[in-house]
């Protein structure tokens, strides 16, 4: 195991580029960030406009818009 943000084989002497308060986690192999739910991009630096695409998590029909945020999205009636 690496200390967290922290990867590489055997000895773990690379860090992380990741957005720390908006990963969940750094893969201690390789390297790859694992983004909190609402952000994207291979450091989870980028806000997921979830309203874009519609996406399973995105308002129930009976919402008259979606209105994505930083980090998340709101329904609006």
């Amino acid at each position: 195991e690496c200390p967290e943000f922290t990867y590489g084989a055997e000895t773990c002497n690379q860090t992380c580029q990741c957005d720390k308060d908006k990963t969940v986690m750094c893969n201690n192999t390789n390297g790859e960030c694992i983004c909190k739910r609402g952000w994207t991009s291979q450091d989870c630096s980028q806000d997921l406009d979830e309203c874009l695409n519609r996406t399973v998590e995105a308002c129930p029909f009976n919402y008259k818009e979606c209105v994505n945020t930083i980090g998340s999205f709101q329904c609006v009636c």
